[in-house]
């Protein structure tokens, strides 16, 4: 059984309900864990777009346009005694996905690049994507 992002009471009585089916003698292992909001498909296919972008207009693999934007904007991980880029595949968090996006968004301004549509639809997707998780927090 998979809960996935339930209120407290929610999440409880779907569990009640689980179990009481259950013979006994089961034994179970539990994980209970904050739900926090992960990555979209939108922002993974968003970040792709602008790395193809900017490898356009400057003429440079988006592969390694990607590599750059990670090592600079990218979320990091401890190896040693050294902070390092996690794969873009682990950055997992909203959050992070966001930093290399608007890394995207720095780094074309700066080579001189019109980003303003890409902005703008960005700040559109996020306002939406508030509204939604608002939305999720009145009626979880």
């Amino acid at each position: 059984m998979t809960i996935v992002k339930a209120d407290r009471h929610e999440a409880f009585n779907q569990a009640k309900e689980y179990f009481k089916l259950q013979k006994d003698g089961v034994y179970f292992n539990i994980e209970i864990k904050r739900w926090k909001p992960r990555r979209t498909i939108t922002q993974n296919n968003f970040f792709h777009l602008l790395c193809d972008y900017l490898g356009h207009e400057l003429g440079m693999d988006a592969a390694l346009v990607k590599e750059g934007i990670k090592q600079i904007y990218g979320c990091k991980i401890k190896f040693r005694d050294e902070l390092v880029p996690k794969p873009s595949s682990m950055c997992n968090k909203f959050e992070e996905m966001s930093a290399l996006i608007e890394g995207c968004f720095i780094e074309g301004g700066e080579q001189g690049i019109d980003m303003r549509d890409f902005i703008r639809e960005w700040e559109k997707y996020k306002a939406e994507e508030a509204r939604r998780q608002n939305d999720s927090k009145k009626t979880g």
